[in-house]
């Protein structure tokens, strides 16, 4: 941060809304540290600033999220990555629901889709997935 660091109240009032929300950092991995001043000896600053944040109906929502810390190269920054699942880089994803636009004009698709919306009963995920069913 340019100019120092942020006054203790403002600190505080964000720590307190933060708390108020119910959020936390979302898991993460890599170096721990987000940002770096560039500088040297004791004139250097690392600290956490780049994170993610969520609730804990969030995290039950996607357990294995967690947030990659990436290499920092051309910035002061490090580029962070959300990740929503637990597979590991070149693992392909089997028995997963894709929609393919092209069905939209076939005969029969809009009323599969109106099924499984009214299965669902106003339910955004029981209703995509009684889609998912009915496609």
């Amino acid at each position: 941060m340019k100019g120092g660091s942020r006054p203790q109240r403002q600190m505080k009032n964000f720590q307190k809304a933060v708390d108020g929300c119910g959020l936390r950092n979302v898991a993460w991995e890599g170096y721990q540290f987000t940002f770096d001043n560039g500088q040297s000896g004791e004139a250097n600053r690392q600290s956490m600033i780049d994170r993610a944040m969520c609730t804990a109906a969030w995290t039950d929502m996607f357990p294995y999220a967690k947030l990659i810390h990436l290499n920092q190269e051309w910035s002061d920054h490090a580029p962070i990555k959300l990740l929503f699942d637990k597979r590991e880089k070149g693992q392909v994803m089997r028995n997963r629901f894709c929609f393919e636009q092209v069905w939209v004009g076939e005969v029969g698709c809009e009323e599969a889709m109106v099924r499984g919306f009214e299965k669902g009963r106003g339910d955004l995920v029981d209703s995509l997935k009684a889609c998912t069913s009915e496609l």
